[in-house]
């Protein structure tokens, strides 16, 4: 997982006692984590599911991060790898809200793999219409993209 430095099994009875904490402070509150996809080496999101589905923890919401490179771009093999590996197994919670948090396709990775230079804007696009098709097909209403917002100054590379 990418920025928690702990186990798996804390992560998760971490999660446990926050979203109690919370809930019992903000009962109306909407609760829920992020992973990275499901194919990634570092994602827990199936294993989040399916421990929440055992020990009744709840959610509201599961995100992940999706940043392929440009050649995985065969949406129907993407989202039966990616996205329905988490939301399409029987523990998932139907009432639940799968979300994308932050999406691009990219062209590099850094040897660190915690950054990368986005492709061409002209790939980009077409991903996007891709994705978006695909989002549509099988119910993923909530996305969301960085972006560097208006009136910055930021490096177009994020190395």
């Amino acid at each position: 997982m990418g920025h928690w430095k702990g186990t798996k099994e804390l992560f998760f009875e971490f999660y446990k006692v926050s979203t109690e904490a919370i809930l019992e402070v903000l009962p109306d509150a909407k609760v829920g984590t992020h992973f990275l996809w499901a194919t990634s080496k570092k994602s827990w999101a199936v294993d989040l599911v399916k421990w929440s589905h055992i020990n009744g923890v709840h959610y509201d919401f599961l995100g992940v991060s999706y940043y392929p490179y440009y050649n995985r771009t065969n949406f129907e093999e993407v989202y039966q790898n990616d996205f329905g590996a988490i939301k399409d197994i029987p523990e998932w919670n139907s009432k639940e809200v799968f979300e994308i948090h932050e999406f691009a396709l990219i062209k590099t990775m850094n040897k660190k793999g915690n950054g990368y230079e986005s492709t061409e804007a002209k790939y980009q696009n077409s991903f996007l219409v891709g994705i978006m098709k695909m989002f549509y097909e099988n119910d993923i209403t909530n996305l969301f993209q960085w972006e560097r917002g208006i009136n910055t100054n930021l490096p177009t590379k994020r190395f």
